[in-house]
C-alpha cells in the first residue's frame, strides 16, 4: 500500500466520524440536552475539522491528475458545509442555553424576566463561584466569575472588586492585596491575575505535572481506583485539549506512563488486544481503559445483591463454640422472645469449662500456664483454639496485639503489659532499689543518643490548641478518616495498632527503641514493628504523603482541645479550609513526628487573634497557639511523649567487649570459663577446616536423656516428599543440595544397620522467592523429641555464652 493509500484510509475513518457527529447533531430538539453535552459534542467537531483538513491537505499534494483534483476539491467542500453547519447550529444551542441559565440563575440581571406571578416563580438554589487560591484552575473560576459578577452591567466596579477579592485566598490574594477599593485598580488587578496565573505555559505544565504525577493502581479489582483514575487522566487531557495541546505533541511520551499507572494484568491485556502495526495512541490507551471501567462496574452491580446478609463473626464468637456449629440463629416470625432465647447455642469457655460465662479469649479463670498447658494436652492450636492442626499452619490470620507474633493469640501471649499507673509504680520502685544498689541498668545515660519530650499543660481558662488534622490512612486495598497530631518534638512517628489492623498494614521490618518513663532516669529497650502507609487530605485527593509509621497499642486518650464557636465561625466566613474537622468523635491514631512534620507543613502562617495562629500544610491550615475552648468543664490536662532512640555507640561498645585481649578481666563464673577451656581443648584443624567435638550437658552425653525420634522424623520426611513431589523444580533444587552437602562431607551416609537407634534430625526446604540466588535451603531441625517427655538433640547440648 502506497503512501497516498494510507492517508485516503486514514481520512475515511476521520470522514465517518464526522458524519456521525454531524448526524447527533441534527438529531438534537428543542430541548437538548445540558451544556456540557453540548460543549463536548462542538469540541469533538472541531477536533475532528482540524485533522481532516491536514488529510485533505496531504491528500492534495499527492494527487497530480487535475480531474482528480478537481473531485477532491468538490468533496472537501461538501464535507466543510456540513461541518460548517453543525457547528452554527452548536453555538445557538450553545448562546441560548447559556443565556437561559445565567437568566434563571441571577434575575436581577434581566429585569424582563421577573414575573408578576410571584406563585409560579421558581427558586433556584443559591449559586456558589469556587474560591481561587493560585492553582491551574484559573480559567475555570474566571469564567464563573466573568459570567456571574464580570458580565453584570447591574454592578459597578467597585462592587466587582469587591465580589474578586473575597474569592481570593492566598496566595492568590497576595497579588491584589495592596490595590486601593476603586475602579481603575479593578481592570488592573484583573490584568494582573491573567498575567500570572493565565499564562498558556503555566497552565499546561501544571496539567502535564498532573498527569505526570497520577498515584498508580496496583490490583484491577479496585474498580473505583480505576474509576478514579481514569477520570483525572481524562479531566487534565481534555483541559489541554481544550488550550489547542493535542494528544499528538506529548503522546509519545505520556503512554509508556499511562501503562505504568495500570495493574500488571490490565497491561498484558491491552498489548494482547491491539494491533502490533499501528503505533500505540493515547486515546487507544483511553478506550481500553474506559471500557474496562465500565465493564467491571456492570459486573460488580449484577454480582452484588443488597438484599443478602452474611453474618459477621468476631474473632472471638469464632473461638467460643468449638464443640458445636456454627449457624445464623435469627428469630423466627410468630415467635415469642422468651421461646427465642431458650433456643440459643450455649457458649463453652474452653479453658475452665463453663457454659454462657465468658468467652474463651476473655477467661479470667486459669492464668497463662495453665490455658498453654491445656492446649497442649487436647492438642489444639494456640492462635485460633481449635483442633487438628498447629499455630504454624494456622490460616486465621490473627495476630497478637502484644507482641505482633502470627503463632499464638494474645490471651495466651507471655509478654504481659502492665497498665500506665502500675508501669509507673513499678518504674519508681525500681529506681528507688536501684539507688540503693550498684547494679548497672540495660541502657545507661551514657547510651542514649538523644531525647524528645513533647509536653503540654492545658489550664482551665486558656487551653493550647495542638497541630491536629484530620485526614485518610490509606494502604493497597483499605482506608480510614482519623485524626493525626503534628509533633515536631518526636523524632518518630507512630500508629495505633487499631487502625494497623483496621487498614491491614504489612509490617516492613522491626526498630529497637528505649523508653524513658516521665521524671526516670533508667530505660527499658523495645522492639516496634514499622509499617508504611500514606496520608491523604480530606480537601484535595491528590496531595498524598508517604508516611512510615511505628506500630503502639494507642496514641493518647485525651480529649483534644477545640477552639470556641465564634473563632470557628469566622474562620468559615473567610473560607479556610481548616485541616482539622474538630470532630471528637474521631480517634487519635496517628502521631506525625519529626522525621516527617517538615515535609507536611509549610513555612506560611496567617495570624488569628494576638494568641492564635494559621500555619499552612499540604493538608489545610493547622490551628494552632492558645485560647478559648468550646469544652464547658474546667479541667487541667498533660500530656507527655517521651522516647529516644538507641546510640549506634552502645552496640558499637559490645562489639569492642568481644574484641577484648584474653588476658584482660571478663567477668565470667566458674561454669562458663570451663566451658571455654573445653571449647578451647577439643578444637582442631584438619587440613581444610576447624572442628570440635560436641559439648553435651553434663551426665547427658549420647545416649543419655535421648530415646530415638525415628518415627516422628519419619513421618515428617514422608510429609517433605509429598510436599516436593508437587513441585519438580523445587525437588531437584533440593537433591542437589544434599548431593553437594556429601560431596563437601558436610553430611554422610548412614552405615548403621540399626536404624531405630539413635538421634534423627528432620529436615526441610526454606523457599525464598525474593533471593536472587539460594532461592531453596535446607534447614535441620534440632529440636525435634520422640515425645514431650523426652529431650531433643537441643536440649542435650550446651547452649555456650551469650556475648551480644
Amino acid at each position: 500500500m502506497d503512501k497516498m493509500s494510507k492517508v485516503i484510509e486514514k481520512r475515511s475513518s476521520v470522514r465517518s466520524s464526522i458524519t456521525k457527529l454531524v448526524k447527533r447533531v441534527q438529531a438534537l430538539g428543542e430541548e437538548t440536552e445540558d451544556l456540557n453535552s453540548l460543549s463536548e459534542l462542538l469540541e469533538l467537531i472541531e477536533t475532528k475539522e482540524e485533522i481532516l483538513k491536514k488529510y485533505d491537505s496531504e491528500v492534495e499534494d499527492l494527487i497530480t491528475d487535475p480531474e482528480k483534483f478537481k473531485v477532491e476539491l468538490k468533496g472537501s467542500e461538501e464535507y466543510d458545509d456540513k461541518i460548517l453547519s453543525a457547528k452554527i447550529k452548536l453555538k445557538s444551542k450553545l448562546k441560548t442555553f447559556t443565556e437561559k441559565t445565567v437568566q434563571e440563575s441571577h434575575p436581577s440581571l434581566n429585569k424582563s424576566n421577573i414575573s408578576e406571578n410571584a406563585a409560579s416563580a421558581l427558586k433556584l438554589p443559591k449559586l456558589e463561584i469556587p474560591r481561587f487560591s493560585g492553582d491551574s484552575n484559573f480559567m475555570e473560576f474566571f469564567g464563573c466569575f466573568d459570567s456571574a459578577i464580570g458580565s453584570n452591567d447591574s454592578l459597578s466596579k467597585i462592587e466587582k472588586f469587591q465580589y474578586l477579592k473575597s474569592l481570593l485566598s492566598p496566595p492568590a490574594y497576595n497579588v491584589v492585596a495592596g490595590f486601593e477599593l476603586n475602579e481603575k485598580n479593578y481592570d488592573s488587578c484583573l490584568e494582573l491575575l491573567k498575567q500570572r496565573y493565565g499564562r498558556t505555559d503555566f497552565i499546561i505544565n501544571s496539567y502535564m505535572s498532573k498527569l505526570l504525577n497520577l498515584e498508580p493502581v496496583k490490583n484491577s479489582s479496585h474498580v473505583k481506583s480505576l474509576r478514579r483514575l481514569y477520570d483525572e487522566i481524562e479531566v487534565n487531557i481534555r483541559n489541554l485539549r481544550a488550550l489547542n495541546v493535542t494528544e499528538g505533541s506529548y503522546g509519545h511520551l505520556l503512554n509508556p506512563l499511562l501503562l505504568k499507572l495500570l495493574p500488571q494484568d490490565l497491561v498484558l491485556e491491552f498489548h494482547r488486544g491491539r494491533s502490533k502495526d499501528k503505533n500505540c495512541e493515547v486515546s487507544e490507551i483511553m478506550t481500553f481503559l474506559r471500557n474496562e471501567v465500565e465493564s467491571r462496574e456492570i459486573s460488580e452491580s449484577v454480582m452484588s445483591n443488597p438484599k443478602s446478609s452474611e453474618t459477621k463473626r468476631t474473632f472471638s464468637q469464632n473461638c467460643q463454640n468449638f464443640q458445636t456449629y456454627q449457624r445464623n440463629y435469627s428469630k423466627p416470625k410468630n415467635v415469642s422472645t422468651a421461646a427465642t432465647l431458650h433456643t440459643q447455642v450455649k457458649s463453652i469457655c474452653i479453658f475452665c469449662d463453663s457454659a454462657n460465662c465468658h468467652d474463651t479469649v476473655n477467661c479470667k479463670v486459669l492464668d497463662i500456664e495453665q490455658k498453654i498447658n491445656k492446649l497442649k494436652v487436647e492438642r489444639r492450636c494456640w492462635n485460633c483454639f481449635k483442633k487438628n492442626h498447629m499455630s504454624r499452619s494456622c490460616k486465621s490470620g490473627v495476630v497478637c496485639k502484644r507482641c505482633f507474633s502470627k503463632f499464638h493469640h494474645e490471651s495466651v501471649c507471655r509478654k504481659n503489659i502492665k497498665p500506665i499507673n502500675s508501669a509507673i509504680n513499678a518504674s519508681d520502685r525500681q529506681t528507688e532499689s536501684e539507688s540503693n544498689s550498684n547494679n548497672s541498668s540495660l541502657v545507661s545515660n551514657k547510651n542514649v543518643d538523644n531525647i524528645s519530650v513533647s509536653h503540654n499543660n492545658v489550664s482551665a481558662k486558656n487551653k493550647a490548641f495542638l497541630q491536629t488534622c484530620s485526614i485518610y490512612a490509606c494502604s493497597d486495598k483499605r482506608s480510614a478518616l482519623t485524626n493525626a497530631i503534628l509533633d515536631s518534638a518526636s523524632h518518630k512517628s507512630f500508629i495505633s495498632a487499631k487502625l494497623v489492623k483496621a487498614l491491614n498494614l504489612k509490617i516492613i521490618r522491626f526498630e529497637e527503641l528505649a523508653i524513658y518513663s516521665f521524671g526516670q532516669t533508667t530505660a527499658h529497650k523495645k522492639r516496634y514493628p514499622v509499617v508504611c502507609l500514606q496520608l491523604q487530605s480530606r480537601h484535595d485527593s491528590s496531595k498524598v504523603y508517604k508516611l512510615e509509621a511505628l506500630v503502639i497499642e494507642i496514641i493518647s486518650n485525651l480529649s483534644l482541645n477545640n477552639p470556641d464557636l465564634s473563632t470557628l465561625r469566622k474562620l468559615k466566613e473567610k473560607n479556610i479550609q481548616l485541616a482539622d474537622s474538630f470532630e471528637n468523635k474521631i480517634p487519635v491514631d496517628i502521631l506525625v513526628g519529626g522525621d516527617s512534620f517538615w515535609d507536611i507543613v509549610y513555612d506560611e502562617k496567617i495570624r488569628v487573634t494576638d494568641n492564635i495562629w494559621l500555619i499552612n500544610s499540604c493538608f489545610g491550615w493547622l490551628l494552632g497557639g492558645v485560647g478559648k475552648g468550646n469544652n464547658s468543664d474546667e479541667s487541667c490536662q498533660n500530656v507527655c511523649l517521651v522516647m529516644d532512640s538507641s546510640s549506634i555507640l552502645f552496640d558499637l561498645s559490645k562489639f569492642w567487649e568481644i574484641e577484648e585481649f584474653p588476658n584482660e578481666t571478663r567477668g565470667l563464673s566458674e561454669r562458663d570459663d570451663q566451658l571455654i577451656r573445653n571449647f578451647e581443648n577439643n578444637l582442631e584443624f584438619n587440613g581444610q577446616r576447624y572442628v570440635c567435638k560436641l559439648m553435651w550437658k553434663e551426665n547427658m552425653g549420647p545416649p543419655v536423656g535421648m530415646d530415638s525420634n525415628y518415627e516422628v522424623a519419619k513421618k515428617r520426611f514422608n510429609s517433605l516428599c509429598n510436599k516436593l513431589n508437587k513441585n519438580p523444580e523445587i525437588s531437584d533444587q533440593y537433591k542437589q543440595i544434599v548431593k553437594d552437602q556429601l560431596e563437601s562431607n558436610i553430611v554422610g551416609k548412614c552405615v548403621n544397620e540399626d536404624i531405630k537407634s539413635g538421634y534423627y534430625m528432620p529436615h526441610r526446604a526454606v523457599i525464598r522467592d525474593d533471593k536472587i540466588t539460594s532461592q531453596v535451603r535446607i534447614v535441620y531441625d534440632c529440636s525435634s523429641k520422640a515425645n514431650e517427655d523426652k529431650k531433643s538433640l537441643n536440649d542435650s547440648l550446651e547452649t555456650g555464652l551469650i556475648f551480644m
